[in-house]
């Protein structure tokens, strides 16, 4: 454990990096995830749970109720060219009526995980309903309009088609030339 500006870094050991590394790596197609807890006694990030060929709601049935979790996710994107690729994203679950000083330490070690991780895309999240395929679009076009400098209004509606697929439209905005 590290202890900066008396905020509390948690380590991460080797094992997870090597985890994280191969789930960076990995070679499946679909959504996974791999679900983080803080060992408070030892203070350590621990594997919780790794889920395979999973979506938002399976992912929100697995966080607990009263307590923090990070949440790595490699989720399906599809580019405007055709192409898939499968970033990955950091999310730090805080529920309102968690402990305090347990909130603080995965606050205060969310930022070492995500550079030593390398996780440029981060979101926090309150509630597990907030964990939706709408805050990881709007997560990653935020993230590239940013790199671009310019200020744009993201707006995305889900749509279901008669043939029973859903839609994403999403529509960037510039509300200077408006």
């Amino acid at each position: 454990m590290f202890q900066t500006d008396a905020l509390k870094i948690c380590a991460i050991p080797e094992d997870l990096k090597d985890e994280l590394e191969r789930f960076r790596f990995s070679r499946r197609r679909s959504t996974n995830a791999l679900i983080l807890k803080i060992d408070p006694v030892k203070q350590l990030i621990m594997l919780d749970q790794k889920l395979e060929d999973c979506d938002p709601n399976m992912i929100c049935d697995e966080l607990p109720v009263q307590q923090p979790r990070y949440i790595v996710i490699s989720y399906e994107r599809v580019h405007d060219d055709g192409r898939l690729s499968y970033p990955l994203s950091l999310v730090f679950y805080s529920p309102s009526g968690c402990n305090p000083q347990l909130r603080m330490m995965y606050a205060g070690s969310r930022n070492n995980l995500a550079r030593e991780c390398k996780l440029n895309r981060n979101l926090e999240i309150r509630e597990p309903d907030e964990l939706t395929r709408e805050s990881f679009l709007e997560l990653w076009y935020s993230s590239a309009l940013k790199s671009q400098e310019k200020a744009f209004t993201i707006q995305y509606f889900v749509r279901t088609i008669p043939s029973g697929c859903q839609c994403v439209l999403i529509f960037l905005c510039n509300p200077e030339k408006y």
